[in-house]
Order: structure tokens, then sequence, then C-alpha cells
């Protein structure tokens, strides 16, 4: 047999979904709820039926979700690894590993790094040395520092004394007599409009000639007498001696006029500082200055420049005394300049590289460790052009070493002669060299590609 029905010689189709070999039809049902299962099963299956229960109502809460597929890159991975495991995945693997040693090999460049740590040394250094204003190479240079300040110390007035002082002011004198100058001898009379005298002082007074005007000059007179009462305010003067002398038209034509009030004038006692007081106040004053001047003075110490030592001098101006209209308190002020020798510490080392270390470049490494002390008695600031000096301590220095030298030192010097070539150089302490590529045997020759480190 073929395994397939025929009918009359035709094929029989079996029906979809019934999956049986039993030919008579089937009828599916479904059972509702409260039939009796046992007696609708039996007449189904006398029915030829088939027995489907029905589905219990869904609840929405309990309701289960498809799940959803998940994304796999395994199909990815398995293709790559395909690709590597293939026959021209593994010569490309080759070729690219083949490449990259090389990149490494031949990429390391022709470079040389070398690190040098300078000499250090303390030495003992004592000398005696004639530095100059202007200065030689070879020689020491010196500088001059100048610094000013003030001080001011109010005081109150212990003494008191009898005193009698001649109101003053000053006139403008009018010549409108004569074209030729006119002479006023000293102690010439004024006398005010208000009938107050006052004389000029020791010296004659010239008054210029007049031209289309008066011809004018300004002086100071004094009152004739003592007292407040010549306090007077601005007014017109004229010259009595000429009038009492007859000389009525020089007497209307020469005259002076006072612009300001006349002051001063006074009679009484006053309060004074005695000279006690101020012995004392002069001598607290310049103290004072002195500290002050000192601090400053130190202040301008730095690494670069040295201030000699023993060099400071001090100088005092006159003080100002201040006081008010009752003369009994006062202000008094006063003046002074420090002025001391300093050494520039870049003057100092390349002095140092001259005498001291036959001209190797030196560095002071901590400039406050060397003494410079003024070697003499006295100083002319203003003149001096030759000072002694004193230079002493045990300070640290340090060889300075130039890169562009050492480049150019050891470009193309083979391995082998780098130890002792770096053993002749007394300003190298410790010196680490590293060659690239590593089988090289000399430093390289292009300068460019030396690089040098100084710790």
């Amino acid at each position: 047999m073929d395994g397939i029905n025929k009918k009359n010689g035709k094929r029989i189709m079996r029906p979809k979904g019934i999956r049986s070999f039993d030919e008579r039809p089937r009828v599916t049902m479904v059972l509702g709820q409260g039939t009796r299962a046992s007696s609708e099963v039996e007449q189904i299956h006398n029915k030829n039926l088939v027995y489907i229960p029905e589905a219990p109502p869904v609840n929405s809460s309990s309701q289960v979700r498809p799940k959803r597929k998940k994304f796999s890159l395994n199909p990815f991975f398995r293709f790559c690894k395909k690709i590597i495991l293939s026959k021209w995945g593994r010569k490309i693997g080759v070729l690219v590993f083949v490449w990259s040693l090389l990149f490494v090999i031949f990429d390391s460049r022709d470079t040389t790094k070398i690190t040098i740590r300078p000499h250090l040394e303390y030495v003992d250094v004592t000398q005696n040395v004639l530095a100059k204003r202007t200065a030689k190479e070879g020689e020491l240079v010196f500088e001059i520092i100048a610094i000013t300040d003030e001080v001011s110390i109010s005081v109150i007035a212990s003494g008191e004394r009898a005193v009698e002082r001649y109101a003053q002011g000053d006139v403008t004198l009018y010549n409108d007599f004569s074209s030729e100058p006119q002479r006023l001898l000293p102690g010439t009379r004024f006398t005010s409009v208000s009938g107050k005298t006052f004389k000029l002082g020791d010296e004659e007074v010239i008054i210029p000639g007049k031209t289309e005007e008066a011809g004018t000059t300004t002086t100071t007179i004094y009152a004739e007498l003592p007292g407040p009462q010549y306090n007077i305010a601005s007014t017109d003067f004229t010259i009595p001696g000429f009038k009492e002398a007859g000389l009525d038209e020089k007497y209307n034509t020469i005259y002076a006029f006072s612009s300001s009030a006349f002051e001063n004038g006074f009679v009484g006692t006053e309060s004074y500082i005695t000279e006690e007081q101020s012995d004392k106040t002069i001598s607290e004053l310049q103290k004072k200055l002195a500290d002050r001047l000192s601090v400053k003075l130190e202040k301008e110490k730095t690494d670069a420049l040295l201030l000699v030592k023993d060099s400071a001098r001090i100088t005092y101006h006159e003080p100002v005394s201040v006081f008010g209209e009752e003369k009994e308190t006062g202000l008094i002020t006063g003046q002074g300049t420090i002025l001391s020798l300093a050494v520039g510490k870049d003057h100092l080392e390349e002095f140092l590289n001259t005498t001291l270390f036959e001209e190797e470049n030196i560095e002071i490494i901590d400039p406050n460790s060397i003494n410079v002390r003024f070697g003499g008695s006295t100083i002319d600031f203003k003149n001096q052009q030759i000072v002694p000096l004193v230079i002493s301590g045990s300070p640290l220095f340090s060889w300075v070493i130039s890169k562009d030298d050492i480049t150019n030192w050891l470009a193309g010097v083979e391995k082998d002669m780098l130890i002792s070539l770096f053993e002749g150089n007394k300003s190298i302490d410790r010196a680490e060299l590293k060659l690239r590529p590593f089988w090289r045997s000399y430093v390289s020759e292009n300068k460019e590609n030396i690089e040098v480190i100084l710790e």
C-alpha cells in the first residue's frame, strides 16, 4: 500500500485539524456551567464528540503577559569568531602583529635623555676686597642705599617767658614821581591812614621809575613799637620824611599800599619749650627715627641684594616745631636719612667666579649665609669711590650647568666614553643616561633629540 486512501481511484483528503485515522466526523462542543460532566462526557463519547471544558473567566489582574523576545549578541560574536578563525582572518592577524612589532622597534626614535645633578659644596670664604662704585671686569662693585623717614612727637611747653614782638606786613611801593628810580634808605618811616608808624628793615629799597604807569616794587615794613595795636588791616601809607623836608610833590607821588593785614604784634608772656625739654624731645625723636629707618633698611635686604654690615649711617635734619595760637601745645617733627652700602648677589658671584673658583660658573644657594662687612671707619657717601670690604662665611655653592653646553659636549659621544667624561667634570655630582632605541651605543648626533634635565 502507498499509505494514501483512495476512493474510486481518487485521493481522499483528511479534514484539517482532525488528527485521527477514524473517518467518522467528530463534533466538538463546549460544556457550559451547570452541566453534569459525567453524563455529558458519556453522551459525547457515544455521539463521537470531543469534550473540551470551558475555560474559566480570565481575571484582568492575574492575566499573564507574553514574554518579550530578548536580543542576543551571540550571532554577532559567532560571526566575528568565524571571521577570526577563518584562513584569511588568521593571515590578517599575523600581519597586524608583525606591523605592530616593527612599529615599536623602528619608531623608537634616536633620542637621548640625560639627567644631571650639579655639584654642591660648602666652601670657606675669607677675602679682603676693595669694592668700587664704578668697577671693571673682575672687580667688585658696591651700591648705596638711601632711605628717608620722619617722626612727630606732641609736646606741652613747660617754660614761660616775657615776649615783645613787632607787627609786620608786606606793602607795594609806588613811584609816580619820576621816570628815574627812587631810593629809600634803611629805616625809612611809613605812616598809615590811622597814624601808625612803620619802618623799612636794614636794607635800602629801589623803586623803579615810572613809564606810562607808576613804577612798583614790594617790600616788608615793621611796626615802630611792639604790641597788638599795630596788627592793622590793609591800608595806604605815606612817607612823612618827604613832607618834613618840604618835598610835597614826592610826598604825594611816592606812597605805599598793603594788600594784607599786619600780624604778630604782641607784648606779654608765652609758653615755650625749655632747652632741657627740647634736648629730651630731640633725643626721643632720633631714637624713634633710628628704629624706623633700621627696620626699613632690613626690608631692602633680599636674595638679590646683600647689605654691607657696619656701613649704615643716619643723618638727622633740623626738627620743625608747630604750635597753636596759645603756644602751649605743639608738634615737633624730626626727619632723618639712613645710608648704607650694598652688594648685588650677581656681582658677588661674578667676582668669586673670577678670584676664588678660577672662572668656573657658581651660584650661592643661600646668600644670607655669607657675610659682607665694611672694613673701614668712615664713609663719605657722596664722594667715596673705593671702600674696603671683608667677605667671610661658609656658604653652600652650586655649580651652574648650561643645558646647551651639555648638549654640545655629549652629542655623538660613544656610550663607553661617558663614564670617564662625567668623572672628569667636577661640576657634575651625578648623571643618568637613557638611550633610545636600547641597542644604540652612542649619544644622538642630532642635538634636537637630546633632552637635558637638571635636578
